[in-house]
C-alpha cells in the first residue's frame, strides 16, 4: 500500500522534526545528521560522532542540548552506526522504524554543509530519490540501499531515509558517490541496525509513545499493514520454543528465557494429542473441553495468562490471540485450537467471539500488500478447485441432529463451495466475490489452467496425506505432505501429488489467501492398503505460507464435507461484510461449534496462519460499510 501524496506531505513535515544536527560539543565541523527514535534517543552514523563521548544535538526548530555516545553495537561493533541519548522531551517526535525495504521513490533529511558560506547556520533539505537494495549473497537479506538521483552532499550522514510505500524510515544514510552531482550513495538498512542493536528492534517492533504523531499520520489501516499494533490492548502475541516434552513460553521473542519452562506435557502425552488430532471420528463435548483445559494450563502460564485481556465487546475489533510457532516443528501438529480461557474454561480462544485466535509464523516477512480493502464494485476473486469422485457409496453417511449427511457427489460439493462463495452480496445487491472452479484437475491441468478471475483467494476441497515421522528424516513436514489432484468416477482416480508441487502452482498466481479444505476418511481404499502408515493432513503445511508467499492460510484436518460447509458460509459472508481475515475464522469456527453435532471438534480443526501483518481485510471496516454505501452487514 503506497502512501498517499497528502500522507507523504505530513510525514515529510514530520521528519524535519525529528531530525536533528550533530557537532562537536564546541559546535564546530564536521557536521552531520541524526534522527529520534524515542523521546530520548537519536540513531546517527559512527563516523559523524567520530571519538566523541559528548555531542551536541541541535533538533530542527527546537533548542541545542547535549547527547551521550552510546557503546558502540556488541554484536556488529563494526557497524557504521552510533546511539546517542539526550535528556527526555516528551514533545519531541519520533520516527517509527521498519525492515521492509521495497523499492520506489525515498526521501532523505539531512543538514548539507557549505563550507564555503562558514558563517552560514546549517539548514536542514529533505530530498527526493530513488533507491534499490543490495542484497549479500550468503544471508541474501537487504545490506544496502543504493541511492540514486540524488545529489548527497557531507552533512546528510546519519540522516534518516523514509520509504514511501511503507511510510516509514527504512534506511540511513551513510555515504555520497559524489557531492558535487546527483550520482546518489548508499544508506544502512534498518533491517541491518536492528539485528545489531535488539532494544532497536523493540523499538520498531512496539513503537513508543513519541511516534504517536507519525502513527495518526499513516492512519489504522497503514499501520496495521506494517504489522504494527494500533491498540496494544487488541492484541497478544504468545511465542512458542522447544518440542512437545520441553518448551519456553513468552510474550516476546526475547522474553522467552525469562517466563518459566512448561513441562505439563510430556512426550507420551503429546504425542497421545497428536494421535487424537490425526485420529478422524467423532468427539463429544466433555471430551474435547477436557482437553481444552488441559492446553491452557501448557499455554498460558501465570506470566502469560495476566495479559490476556477480557473478550472485546461487539463495537470493537476482536482481541487478536496471535501463537508465534514455527509451522514445521514440533509443537505445530498440537491442536492449540482447543485451548480455553483461562480464566473460564467454558470458553475456546478460538471460538470466541471477542477473540479472534491465529498462529503466526515468526520468521515469516511483512505481508506482500496485496491485500487491500474493495469498493463495492472490485469483486473478490476466488480460484476454486474441488477434487471429488463421482463414486461415494463406500463411504458411510454420519448422524447430524439425527439425520443420516451422505457424502456428496462431485457436483453437490462443488455447488456447496461455488454457493458459499458467490452468495455474499453488496449494499448494491452485485456479488461480493467472484468464482472461478475446476473440478478434478490433473497436476497439469492445474498448472495450465487460465482462472477466468483475478486470483485474490485459492480455495481446495479435497484430500490430503501425510507420510509417518521417521526418525532422523531430513525432510521438512511439508515435503511429506501429499495433496490429491485427478479425482474420476471410482475411488481409485484420486492421484496424490506433492503438495509442495501442488502449492509452487498455485504460488504463481500470486494469491493473499489459501484454504485448504481435507475431507474425511482422508485414507480409504486403495491407499490403506498400498501406503499404510500414512496419516490424514494437519497443520504442517501452513509452513508454506513463509515459503510460498501467501499473506494467510487456513488449513483443515480431515472433516466431513457438511462441516466445510457450515464453515465456508459463515466465513465468506464475515469477509464480505468487512471482518479481518483473522476475526471471519474465528467467527465461523463459532458458527460450526453451535450448530453441528457431527463431531464438537469440528470448529477447532480450521487452523488459521498468518505472516507479520495481522488484521488484513478484503473490504471495509464494518463501522464505516453503511456510511461510505460500499457493503452492507451481513449476518454471521
Amino acid at each position: 500500500m503506497e502512501c498517499s501524496n497528502d500522507v507523504l506531505k505530513g510525514l515529510e513535515d514530520l521528519l524535519r522534526e525529528c531530525t536533528a544536527r550533530i557537532t562537536p560539543v564546541d559546535g564546530s565541523l564536521p557536521a552531520g545528521a541524526a534522527f529520534f527514535v524515542s523521546s530520548t534517543l537519536l540513531v546517527t552514523n559512527r563516523h559523524v560522532v567520530a571519538d566523541a563521548t559528548e555531542v551536541t544535538v541541535q533538533p530542527f526548530g527546537a533548542a541545542s542540548r547535549t547527547g551521550t555516545v552510546l557503546a558502540p553495537s556488541m554484536v556488529k561493533p563494526e557497524l557504521d552506526i552510533a546511539l546517542v541519548r539526550v535528556d527526555a522531551d516528551q514533545s519531541m517526535p519520533a520516527v517509527v522504524l521498519h525492515r521492509r525495504l521495497d523499492l520506489g521513490p525515498h526521501r532523505l533529511a539531512g543538514f548539507p554543509r557549505e563550507d564555503f558560506y562558514q558563517n552560514m547556520t546549517g539548514g536542514i533539505e529533505v530530498r527526493l530519490a530513488s533507491g534499490s537494495p543490495r542484497f549479500h549473497n550468503e544471508t541474501k537479506k537487504p545490506e544496502l540501499l543504493r541511492l540514486s538521483e540524488v545529489q548527497i552532499k557531507p552533512g546528510f550522514s546519519g540522516g534518516p531515509v523514509l520509504n514511501a510505500r511503507t511510510g516509514t524510515v527504512t534506511a540511513v544514510c551513510v555515504y555520497s558517490e559524489n557531492p558535487d552531482d546527483d550520482l546518489g550513495g548508499g544508506a544502512l538498512t534498518v533491517d541491518e541496525i536492528l539485528d545489531a542493536y535488539p532494544h532497536l528492534a523493540t523499538l520498531a517492533a512496539e513503537p513508543p509513545d513519541a511516534t504517536r504523531r507519525w502513527r495518526e499520520v499513516l492512519g489504522r489501516s497503514h499501520w496495521e499493514s506494517l504489522g504494527l499494533v494500533w491498540n496494544p490492548n487488541e492484541q497478544v502475541d504468545i511465542y512458542l520454543d522447544g518440542d512437545r516434552s520441553l518448551w519456553r513460553i513468552g510474550i516476546r521473542p526475547d522474553d522467552l528465557a525469562l517466563v518459566r519452562t512448561v513441562r505439563d506435557l510430556g512426550d507420551e502425552l503429546s504425542d497421545v494429542l497428536v494421535g487424537w488430532a490425526r485420529n478422524s471420528g467423532r468427539r463429544d463435548q466433555s471430551e474435547v473441553r477436557l482437553l481444552g483445559r488441559l492446553l491452557s494450563g501448557a499455554l498460558f502460564p501465570a506470566e502469560v495468562a495476566d495479559r490476556l485481556p477480557r473478550p472485546a465487546d461487539r463495537t470493537s475489533d476482536p482481541v487478536l490471540i496471535r501463537l508465534h510457532v514455527d509451522p514445521s516443528g514440533p509443537l505445530a501438529d498440537l491442536p492449540w485450537e482447543f485451548a480455553t480461557d483461562p480464566r473460564d474454561y467454558e470458553r475456546f480462544l478460538a471460538a470466541t467471539e471477542g477473540y479472534a485466535f491465529v498462529r503466526v509464523d515468526s520468521h515469516a516477512p511483512m505481508g506482500s500488500g496485496r491485500l487491500r480493502p474493495r469498493t463495492a464494485d472490485e469483486p473478490v476473486g476466488v480460484f476454486a478447485i474441488v477434487v471429488q469422485p463421482e463414486n461415494v457409496t463406500c463411504w458411510p453417511p454420519v448422524v447430524e441432529a439425527g439425520t443420516l449427511m451422505t457424502w456428496p457427489s462431485c457436483a453437490e460439493l462443488s455447488g456447496q463451495v461455488t454457493g458459499s462463495i458467490e452468495s455474499p452480496r453488496t449494499a448494491s445487491g452485485s456479488a461480493a466475490f467472484r468464482s472461478d472452479i475446476l473440478l478434478n484437475p490433473t497436476l497439469n491441468m492445474l498448472r495450465m489452467h487460465q482462472p477466468t478471475v483475478p486470483v485474490d483467494i485459492v480455495h481446495y476441497t479435497g484430500f490430503g496425506y501425510q507420510e509417518p515421522e521417521i526418525e532422523k528424516d531430513p525432510r521438512s513436514g511439508l515435503d511429506r505432505a501429499w495433496i490429491a489432484c485427478s479425482a474420476g468416477t471410482g475411488i481409485d482416480n484420486i492421484r496424490p501429488q506433492r503438495a509442495r508441487d501442488f502449492l509452487n502452482i498455485i504460488s504463481r498466481l500470486q494469491p493473499s489467501l489459501v484454504i485448504l479444505e481435507f475431507g474425511m476418511p482422508a485414507l480409504v481404499p486403495p491407499y490403506d492398503i498400498h501406503w499404510r502408515g500414512y496419516q490424514p493432513i494437519g497443520p504442517v503445511l501452513l509452513s508454506a505460507a513463509t515459503e510460498l508467499g501467501f499473506d494467510t492460510m487456513v488449513c483443515t484436518r480431515p472433516l466431513h464435507p457438511h462441516q466445510h460447509d457450515v464453515f465456508n458460509q459463515s466465513f465468506y459472508q464475515q469477509l464480505a461484510a468487512g471482518q479481518t481475515v483473522e476475526q471471519a475464522v474465528q467467527l465461523a469456527r463459532q458458527t460450526l461449534m453451535t450448530e453441528s453435532s457431527i463431531d464438537f471438534a469440528g470448529f477447532g480443526w480450521f487452523t488459521a496462519t498468518t505472516g507479520n501483518s495481522p488484521r488484513a481485510r478484503f473490504f471495509d471496516r464494518p463501522e464505516f460499510l453503511e456510511s461510505r454505501g460500499r457493503i452492507g452487514r451481513l449476518s454471521p
